[in-house]
C-alpha cells in the first residue's frame, strides 16, 4: 500500500488489487478530515506486463512500487539518548497514543514492514499496540524516531510536546555535564601545573605547623638520612624548628625537583593524607 499526502485536508491512498495476472483493480480511497464522508471510487485497468503497472504507479504516487518498506535499518542507530527519551515518555505513549492512527500516518514513509504492522495491529487493546510500536520503533533508526515525532505534531500534540520537553531536559543535562568536564579538566590542568613548581620559601614557612607534627617521617619521605634527621633533632627544640630545618635541608638536596608534588606526596606517604588534602586545597585557591 502506497500512501500520498495531496494537502492539509486531504490524503489520499492508492491500493493495488491484482485480480488477475492480466487485470488489475486500482482503488483511490480520499479520507476527507475535515467531515465524516469517506468517498471511493475504483479504476478498471488492464495491464497485460509488469512494466504498464509500473509506469501507472510512478504516475499516481511519484513513486515506484516496491514490495518492502524503505530500509531504514540501514539508517543510523537510534541513539541511547533518544532510547532513554522515549522510556521517560513511554507510559503518556502508551496511555495516550492512537497506535493505527500513527501506523497510517507514517504508512508513506516506510517505516515499518507488513509484519510489523501486522504484529502491532494484532494487539487486542490500544495500549497494548502502543507498547507493540513502541518496541519496534527504536529499532528503526534515528529517521524513523524523527519521521514519529513529526507524525505526533499531527496527532497527538501534547506527547510530541512532551518528547520536546524531555529532549530539552537532556540537551541541558549533557550541556552541564561537558561544563562539568569542561571544570574537572580546568582544575585537573592546574592541579598538575602547581604540582611542578618549586616549593618556595614563603610556602615552606605556611606549613611548618602541620610539618612539625611529622617532621621525622616526613623527613624519611623526603630522603633525609637518618645521622641527618638526629642532628636535627639535637640542634632543635621545637617541632616547628625541626620542620623548618627538614624542609630547608630537603629544597638544598633537590634543588629544582623540590616540588610541590613531590612534598604532598611525601606527606601521604607518611600517612599524613588530610594535610596534604588540605594543603593541595589551599594552595590552589591561590592560584
Amino acid at each position: 500500500m502506497t500512501t500520498v499526502q495531496s494537502n492539509t485536508n486531504v490524503t489520499c491512498f492508492n491500493v493495488i488489487i491484482l485480480v488477475s495476472n492480466s487485470c488489475l483493480i486500482m482503488m483511490r480511497i480520499k479520507f476527507y478530515k475535515d467531515t465524516n464522508d469517506c468517498l471511493s471510487y475504483i479504476y478498471n485497468h488492464a495491464f497485460h506486463d509488469y512494466f504498464s503497472f509500473n509506469c501507472l504507479v510512478e504516475e499516481e504516487t511519484g513513486t515506484m512500487p516496491t514490495d518492502r518498506a524503505s530500509d531504514t535499518t540501514l539508517d543510523k542507530p537510534l541513539s541511547e539518548e533518544c532510547r532513554k527519551i522515549l522510556n521517560g515518555v513511554k507510559y503518556y505513549l502508551v496511555k495516550d497514543m492512537d497506535a493505527e492512527e500513527v501506523l497510517l500516518r507514517m504508512a508513506h514513509e516506510n517505516v515499518f514492514n507488513a509484519a510489523e504492522e501486522d504484529r502491532i495491529k494484532a494487539k487486542p487493546t490500544r495500549s497494548e499496540k502502543n507498547g507493540q510500536l513502541l518496541e519496534i520503533l527504536p529499532t528503526k533508526g534515528t529517521k524513523a524516531y524523527e519521521i514519529f515525532k513529526k507524525v505526533l505534531q499531527k496527532v497527538h500534540q501534547h506527547l510530541a510536546n512532551l518528547i520536546l520537553e524531555r529532549e530539552n531536559m537532556e540537551l541541558r543535562s549533557d550541556e552541564n555535564s561537558r561544563q562539568a568536564d569542561r571544570a574537572r579538566q580546568a582544575t585537573d590542568s592546574a592541579e598538575n601545573e602547581l604540582r611542578k613548581e618549586v616549593v618556595t620559601l614563603q610556602r615552606c614557612l605556611s606549613i611548618l605547623e602541620e610539618a612539625g607534627n611529622c617532621w621525622k617521617e616526613l623527613g624519611a619521605e623526603l630522603q633525609i638520612s637518618e645521622s641527618e634527621l638526629r642532628n636535627i633533632e639535637t640542634d632543635h627544640q621545637r617541632a616547628r624548628d625541626k620542620a623548618s630545618a627538614v624542609l630547608e635541608k630537603w629544597r638544598d638536596m633537590k634543588g629544582r625537583d623540590a616540588t610541590v608534588g613531590c612534598l604532598l606526596d611525601a606527606f601521604e606517604r607518611s600517612g599524613q593524607k588530610r594535610i596534604a588534602d588540605n594543603l593541595l586545597e589551599l594552595w590552589r585557591a591561590e592560584l
